[in-house]
């Protein structure tokens, strides 16, 4: 083929719209030549062969279409919520009198400054025959020396007016002895008294 011709192939698609000439644009109303005609047209030129790489061409070409978005999920959404438990406020004010038997009265008039110590009588084979709990048991064994009961209620962590109906049952008992207090000039319990039953209370705090 000729430059002349080369010329012509390459800039006639651009003259006619893709058209031979401008006759064949003419019959065909000047619309632009539909790009599957041209490439029918360039297989039958080319030949079998040639078809082939253009069918394939404008598949390489091809952008793909991007993947479709993940579902959402609704595990959350699906999850049971779980349930309040709601405190029994009731319960938990009536378990420490659990430990006096339901009991809410001392039958002494306890002081918290009141100094009581134990009779040792917990340590002999007639205290199998007295009707003592553990919270007896371990009074006694903490009033080896005198103790006030703010002391002994901090010691056995129980509220002071459990404290008090604990240590009434053991003095009944005859487990534990009250101690008179030695009043001051003033007519309060001496210092280092006041400073125990202070540390006792910083601990029930």
């Amino acid at each position: 083929m000729s430059t002349h011709k080369r010329k012509n192939a390459l800039f006639r698609p651009l003259s006619f719209d893709g058209w031979g000439d401008y006759q064949q644009w003419a019959e065909h109303d000047f619309q632009p030549r539909d790009p599957e005609d041209e490439s029918d047209e360039s297989e039958t030129e080319r030949g079998p062969g040639a078809r082939t790489a253009t069918a394939t061409a404008p598949a390489e070409q091809r952008i793909p279409s991007p993947p479709p978005p993940w579902p959402e999920s609704d595990v959350d959404s699906q999850a049971p919520e779980p349930e309040e438990v709601e405190e029994d406020h009731d319960f938990i004010r009536a378990r420490p009198y659990v430990r006096t038997g339901g009991r809410a009265k001392a039958t002494y008039d306890l002081r918290l400054e009141t100094m009581v110590s134990s009779t040792r009588l917990h340590e002999s084979p007639r205290a199998m025959h007295q009707p003592m709990t553990a919270d007896h048991r371990t009074i006694c064994t903490l009033s080896q020396h005198p103790q006030s009961v703010a002391e002994i209620a901090a010691r056995i962590k129980a509220p002071l007016g459990v404290a008090r109906i604990l240590i009434s049952d053991a003095i009944d008992m005859g487990l534990l002895m009250i101690h008179e207090n030695a009043p001051m000039a003033n007519g309060r319990p001496p210092l280092e008294l006041l400073k125990r039953v202070h540390d006792g209370l910083l601990r029930l705090a």
